[in-house]
């Protein structure tokens, strides 16, 4: 850090608008651009059956175009039973007929080319359905031609499961066909068959399926936990854990974190299969991105995609969707700069798997507010920003009544647990009851009558709305090289407070925020006071070397 730098006493149309970005971010996109995570099941319904549809998503482009995304991330779409919504899917090469067809699919493509935007697949490959034909043919017997498509083991002499493996959800990661005779593997549920990566057949097929949708003109993937493609071939049962120390309260009922992931997860032999699937996506410029699951360390995802032949962004996939305050947030982001400084994150506060932000964060707050300062943090850290439907409109979690929940997990465990309908309702398109413009008929998840209010049609009349000052923000963000691409240091945070240091190629940016509801001040220690930056939204401010921070407010400044 230069001695200039900041220290604290005693511490350290209807095409999205092109606007004239810093000449060295130009090409990877996904660096600088911002992604948005699209729920189509909860997007917009166009044949008003109550489930959102590939023609609702490509209807409503053009709110992706004035929020200011570069990209869309649809959730899988591909045809499923839909036991676990489209992450169990029965046909890779086919659209779910709830969400349409090729012919609709193609029309998007075309669509979001037209106005500037990407499209981005979530793509589950470590796993299928049980519906597949390929699962079926694999079980007939041990000599078909897909017989070793999948994970496929012995009883141990007593009749019981081959090893000690879990899945993610406390459960045997083994389960019995009678017809084969033979366990086959599922690290989540049982209708979900393990593919064998170990398969030289199956690797060649997963390409397949990949260059098939980029010859649609797709622009990328987002590939759902790779490293759980490969397990050990011996099978040896996963060791302990010694220390459980690190394993939060609320997971300790889970017999998953009780053993140490080594046999069935996090396996060397996944990576030249990584590689390979580098290469087909390098040669359309195609972009790759990856969640790993919580078993994975952040060490591991210099691994996965610390080099040209691994993931070009990664991240835990439960890491900020687990922070419910400030110090955690902070705990987190410093953690991977400190060990994963070769790789690109992105980052996301939600997904379709947990309560929303403003609902999960602890202590009384101003809802929208701290959405809006949470949000402008989120959209500064070194890395990609994605934003999870629904996060520019500072949704809270929709309560769902017992009998509405669609989660079969929400099911097994309310009201312990409330399951994962409550981020996955539909997007509120207007403030008008009962199904808020989604849908004219029942849709399949009800909307919480909370989410009116929230409604995009009226948060666009509101220069102070979430969405407003998010839109705002993307604008001023893509002419910041130092956000873009820039190093970050983190030089204070406390339980309300954080200010960064960004820097790139001589320039460095200075971010303060204030996630409370009180008003903060922060003292520099600097020789020059900052140039003070506008055009962001926020209202902090510099007087005689201090930043002062309303309640949900920040302060952005460029250093002399």
């Amino acid at each position: 850090m230069k001695s200039s730098d900041p220290q604290l006493p005693g511490q350290r149309n209807n095409q999205r608008p092109q606007t004239q970005r810093p000449a060295d971010t130009q090409d990877d996109w996904w660096k600088y651009g911002v992604i948005y995570q699209v729920n189509v099941r909860s997007f917009f319904d166009a044949n008003n059956d109550g489930v959102g549809d590939i023609k609702g998503l490509t209807a409503k482009l053009d709110y992706f175009v004035e929020l200011g995304v570069a990209a869309i991330a649809l959730t899988p779409v591909f045809t499923s039973p839909m036991s676990d919504f489209g992450f169990d899917v029965s046909d890779y090469y086919s659209l779910d007929p709830a969400f349409g067809d090729l012919d609709d699919f193609d029309a998007l493509i075309r669509a979001a080319n037209n106005r500037g935007l990407k499209v981005l697949l979530d793509i589950v490959i470590s796993h299928t359905s049980v519906q597949h034909p390929w699962f079926l043919e694999s079980k007939q017997d041990r000599n078909n031609p897909k017989a070793d498509w999948y994970v496929w083991a012995d009883a141990q002499a007593d009749g019981t499961v081959p090893n000690n493996w879990q899945t993610t959800f406390g459960h045997p990661a083994w389960s019995w066909s009678s017809t084969r005779g033979q366990y086959y593997l599922h690290n989540a549920t049982s209708r979900q068959a393990d593919l064998n990566f170990h398969n030289s057949e199956v690797i060649a097929e997963v390409l397949s399926i990949l260059q098939f949708w980029l010859e649609r003109g797709v622009a990328g993937f987002r590939l759902d936990c790779p490293n759980l493609y490969t397990h050990d071939k011996k099978l040896r049962n996963n060791p302990p854990r010694r220390n459980m120390a690190t394993i939060p309260e609320e997971a300790l009922i889970n017999p998953f974190e009780y053993q140490l992931q080594i046999y069935n997860q996090n396996r060397p032999e996944t990576l030249p299969t990584l590689a390979r699937i580098r290469r087909l996506c390098d040669r359309y410029e195609a972009a790759l991105l990856g969640s790993v699951t919580s078993s994975a360390t952040f060490e591991m995802l210099n691994i996965y995609s610390g080099s040209q032949e691994g993931l070009q962004m990664a991240n835990i996939y439960e890491a900020l969707p687990s922070v419910y305050n400030l110090p955690g947030l902070v705990s987190v982001v410093q953690t991977f700069e400190e060990n994963c400084d070769q790789v690109w994150p992105y980052w996301m506060l939600n997904n379709h798997d947990v309560a929303r932000l403003v609902s999960r964060w602890e202590g009384d707050h101003d809802a929208p507010r701290l959405a809006a300062i949470v949000l402008a943090l989120h959209l500064s850290l070194r890395g990609t920003p994605v934003l999870f439907q629904g996060d520019e409109l500072g949704l809270e979690e929709a309560y769902i009544p017992f009998d509405n929940l669609c989660d079969p997990y929400g099911k097994l465990s309310w009201p312990q647990y409330m399951g994962r309908d409550g981020c996955r309702t539909p997007l509120p398109w207007d403030d008008k009851p009962p199904h808020a413009g989604f849908s004219t008929h029942t849709p399949w998840l009800p909307i919480d009558p909370r989410h009116l209010s929230h409604a995009i049609n009226v948060q666009q009349k509101d220069p102070e709305s979430v969405l407003r000052r998010v839109q705002q923000f993307i604008r001023w963000r893509e002419q910041q090289p130092e956000i873009l691409l820039g190093s970050m240091s983190i030089i204070h945070a406390d339980a309300s407070v954080l200010l960064l240091l960004r820097k790139h190629k001589g320039g460095r940016l200075l971010a303060a925020f204030n996630v409370s509801y009180e008003p903060a001040e922060i003292e520099l220690n600097l020789p020059q006071p900052p140039e003070v930056l506008s055009g962001h939204g926020f209202r902090g401010e510099l007087r005689d070397n201090r930043i002062y921070l309303p309640p949900y407010e920040a302060f952005f400044g460029r250093l002399p």
